[in-house]
């Protein structure tokens, strides 16, 4: 699947009373559905970059979306086989 990829960092909603860290992760954006990415080692690509990712794709994601503020909703959870600029000619840098 190819689309654009973007990276969130979301806040337990219980924060500050609880002792839950906040979590950072990288996921794609396809026709305006959110694909949450496991297993990304995206450190070579940008934000908003377009890339093509292959993998397993589970429907519906298991992201539970009410317990992050803010909330993101992932349409799926797709396990990185590969990823990679979708445009080969990309030199640009972040």
């Amino acid at each position: 699947m190819t689309g654009t990829l973007r990276f969130a960092f979301e806040t337990p909603a219980c924060f500050p009373r609880c002792k839950t860290p906040s979590v950072g992760f990288p996921y794609i954006v396809v026709n305006g559905q959110n694909y949450l990415l496991l297993g990304a080692i995206v450190l070579s690509h940008c934000p908003n970059e377009e890339v093509t990712v292959t993998g397993w794709l589970k429907v519906p994601s298991e992201w539970a979306s009410k317990m992050y503020t803010p909330s993101l909703i992932f349409t799926g959870d797709l396990t990185v086989v590969s990823l990679y600029a979708a445009n080969i000619n990309s030199s640009e840098a972040c």
